[in-house]
């Protein structure tokens, strides 16, 4: 099981450098199109495929998975995607392995699930560690790397969401069925928002390394990850499988060393070892 977790961390540590890379090439909104379009259609097809051994979902929790497939698609993936552009992809990654925190801190408010001061003490720690990094210039709230760290911890807070609400969910209708709806609703979902904000097709300029990429976000990570993801949270308790995402900001800055030649800063590298530090403390707690 750890295993198949760490496999996972892999190829969601690739997903951001692809992402990063393929933004050179189309617009947000479209690759978000691309994307959930080639997830829809492979998790459409085996749930059409498997329709009559699948269980039926009750009415109660239609607008709950509605909600979910909103979260996953036109909120977390687009504004991971989104980010991107904006920002690097050592920080993408690290903004992921602040999930747990976030698992807590929406357990705590809405769960009214009680932790102890040294959960508390954590997740002070973490977010000192991501204040280092997002002022890392100074205070430049107004540049556009700001713009996309922002982003890219929304994407985080809103996979705190999906999280919890997937967990929810695979006790009762199975890990690959729910993350299933969630790719088609979400891809439902996002289809009037492109046709409100999307940039304009343009198959043409689809180069094999940009298709290769489509297909990396499109069916490795948004089918085999997630997959692999929602099996681990069917199997073990939300918050343990989360932290495994700390092994994501390590993975992705040492894939951008090696293929954008991006150098961590040192302050970059302080605090994320603060964040991963802070997360670790919020894990280990009582």
């Amino acid at each position: 099981m750890y295993f198949l977790i760490i496999l996972q961390q892999f190829i969601s540590a690739g997903a951001s450098i692809v992402a990063k890379s393929v933004n050179y090439s189309l617009e947000p909104t479209v690759i978000m199109l691309y994307r959930s379009l080639l997830s829809a259609l492979f998790f459409g097809g085996w749930i059409a495929f498997r329709w009559k051994k699948l269980p039926k979902i009750d009415k109660s929790d239609y607008w709950m998975l509605l909600i979910l497939g909103i979260m996953n698609i036109p909120l977390n993936q687009l504004l991971f995607i989104w980010g991107l552009e904006y920002t690097v992809a050592p920080n993408a990654s690290l903004a992921y392995s602040l999930t747990p925190a976030f698992v807590v801190i929406l357990s705590f408010l809405f769960l009214k699930v009680r932790y102890s001061k040294q959960a508390l003490l954590g997740i002070i720690i973490a977010f000192i560690g991501v204040f280092l990094i997002l002022f890392e210039k100074g205070l430049a709230i107004d540049s556009s790397k700001f713009l996309g760290d922002i982003m890219v911890l929304s994407a985080s807070f809103t996979w705190g969401i999906v999280s919890m609400m997937m967990a929810k969910f695979i006790q009762k209708y199975g890990a690959f069925y729910v993350t299933a709806i969630s790719m088609v609703v979400g891809f439902i979902t996002y289809l009037p928002i492109y046709a409100l904000v999307g940039a304009p097709l343009e198959p043409q300029s689809l180069s094999l390394q940009t298709l290769g990429e489509l297909f990396y976000l499109g069916i490795v990570t948004s089918v085999v990850s997630y997959a692999l993801y929602s099996f681990a949270l069917s199997r073990i308790e939300t918050s343990k499988v989360a932290v495994f995402n700390n092994l994501q900001p390590m993975l992705t800055t040492l894939l951008a060393i090696i293929i954008f030649k991006e150098l961590p800063s040192f302050q970059f590298v302080i605090g994320g070892v603060i964040a991963i530090v802070g997360v670790v403390i919020t894990q280990n707690s009582k």
